[in-house]
Protein backbone atom coordinates (compact mmCIF):
# COMPACT_ATOMS: atom_id res chain seq x y z
CA UNK A 1 0.00 0.00 0.00
CA UNK A 2 2.95 2.31 0.53
CA UNK A 3 3.67 2.55 -3.19
CA UNK A 4 0.03 3.28 -3.99
CA UNK A 5 -0.16 6.01 -1.34
CA UNK A 6 3.12 7.43 -2.62
CA UNK A 7 1.85 7.64 -6.20
CA UNK A 8 -1.42 9.18 -5.03
CA UNK A 9 0.48 11.72 -2.91
CA UNK A 10 2.60 12.75 -5.91
CA UNK A 11 -0.54 13.06 -8.04
CA UNK A 12 -2.22 15.13 -5.32
CA UNK A 13 0.80 17.42 -5.17
CA UNK A 14 0.70 17.94 -8.94
CA UNK A 15 -3.02 18.71 -8.73
CA UNK A 16 -2.37 21.21 -5.94
CA UNK A 17 0.25 22.98 -8.08
CA UNK A 18 -2.15 23.13 -11.02
CA UNK A 19 -4.83 24.46 -8.67
CA UNK A 20 -2.44 27.13 -7.42
CA UNK A 21 -2.06 28.43 -10.98
CA UNK A 22 -5.81 28.24 -11.62
CA UNK A 23 -6.60 30.02 -8.36
CA UNK A 24 -3.96 32.70 -8.94
CA UNK A 25 -5.43 33.52 -12.36
CA UNK A 26 -9.06 32.84 -11.30
CA UNK A 27 -9.58 30.31 -14.06
CA UNK A 28 -13.07 28.74 -14.02
CA UNK A 29 -11.57 25.23 -13.94
CA UNK A 30 -9.45 26.18 -10.92
CA UNK A 31 -12.33 25.94 -8.47
CA UNK A 32 -13.30 22.42 -9.51
CA UNK A 33 -9.67 21.31 -9.53
CA UNK A 34 -9.20 22.74 -6.02
CA UNK A 35 -12.23 20.89 -4.71
CA UNK A 36 -10.98 17.65 -6.27
CA UNK A 37 -7.35 18.08 -5.18
CA UNK A 38 -8.09 18.93 -1.57
CA UNK A 39 -10.91 16.40 -1.36
CA UNK A 40 -8.34 13.80 -2.46
CA UNK A 41 -5.86 15.13 0.10
CA UNK A 42 -8.46 14.86 2.85
CA UNK A 43 -9.42 11.34 1.75
CA UNK A 44 -5.78 10.21 1.69
CA UNK A 45 -5.21 11.59 5.18
CA UNK A 46 -8.30 9.87 6.56
CA UNK A 47 -7.36 6.59 4.84
CA UNK A 48 -3.89 6.83 6.31
CA UNK A 49 -5.34 7.17 9.81
CA UNK A 50 -7.85 4.35 9.25
CA UNK A 51 -5.04 2.17 7.89
CA UNK A 52 -3.15 2.43 11.15
CA UNK A 53 -1.29 5.72 10.73
CA UNK A 54 -0.77 8.17 13.54
CA UNK A 55 -3.59 10.73 13.83
CA UNK A 56 -1.13 13.29 15.14
CA UNK A 57 0.89 13.18 11.94
CA UNK A 58 -2.21 13.64 9.79
CA UNK A 59 -4.09 16.17 11.93
CA UNK A 60 -2.56 19.23 10.27
CA UNK A 61 -3.26 17.85 6.79
CA UNK A 62 -6.88 17.10 7.72
CA UNK A 63 -7.43 20.56 9.21
CA UNK A 64 -5.86 22.29 6.19
CA UNK A 65 -7.93 20.20 3.77
CA UNK A 66 -11.16 21.03 5.61
CA UNK A 67 -10.26 24.74 5.80
CA UNK A 68 -9.48 24.99 2.08
CA UNK A 69 -12.66 23.13 1.10
CA UNK A 70 -14.70 25.38 3.39
CA UNK A 71 -13.09 28.46 1.84
CA UNK A 72 -13.72 27.25 -1.71
CA UNK A 73 -17.41 26.82 -0.95
CA UNK A 74 -17.94 30.33 0.43
CA UNK A 75 -20.21 32.42 -1.82
CA UNK A 76 -17.61 35.13 -2.55
CA UNK A 77 -15.00 32.62 -3.69
CA UNK A 78 -17.48 30.67 -5.81
CA UNK A 79 -18.56 33.95 -7.43
CA UNK A 80 -14.94 34.94 -8.10
CA UNK A 81 -14.44 31.69 -10.00
CA UNK A 82 -17.73 32.14 -11.87
CA UNK A 83 -19.52 29.32 -10.09
CA UNK A 84 -23.26 29.60 -9.34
Amino acid sequence: YGAIFGILAIAQGALALAFAYGAWTLQPWGWMLGVFAFGLSLALSVLNVVGGGNIGSQAVSIVIGIAILYYLFTPAVKQAFGRP
